[in-house]
């Protein structure tokens, strides 16, 4: 199947991104969250623990995840987060027979590994300096 991209906002934390500047993209070996200045997940199959539909004053999907460097809290806010659960499971993503490659999966992993931010620590430093 191929990659599933759904356009949303986003809570990391305790901030919020707005619709649309969220993206939710799908494909079998990988799940990416991508909440432009706030930060880019990827995820593995073997990193969620779950993907649940999530309700407040917004509606959306929750990211139970075991990215240690990663927000506890990531949900993406979608207007109907059952269909979108569906998507998912149909595109392949939570099938454990269905793995990274190799390539991917060390992506992944260097990915993690930065926390998820889109700026390199010296980098925030200096900006904060200024």
């Amino acid at each position: 199947m191929e990659t599933i991209k759904i356009t949303g906002g986003a809570r990391i934390g305790g901030a919020n991104v707005t619709w649309p500047f969220a993206k939710l993209l799908v494909s079998p070996g990988k799940l990416e969250l991508n909440a432009s200045m706030h930060g880019n997940f990827v995820f593995r199959p073997g990193d969620i623990i779950a993907l649940e539909p999530y309700y407040s004053l917004s509606s959306g999907i929750r990211i139970r995840h075991r990215v240690a460097t990663y927000e506890r809290e990531l949900i993406f806010w979608c207007e109907d987060p059952p269909v979108f659960l569906r998507l998912i499971h149909h595109s392949g993503f939570l099938d454990p027979s269905r793995s990274s490659s190799v390539e991917q999966t060390l992506e992944i992993q260097e990915k993690q590994v930065s926390g998820g931010t889109p700026f390199k620590k010296p980098v925030v430093i200096v900006f904060g300096i200024v």
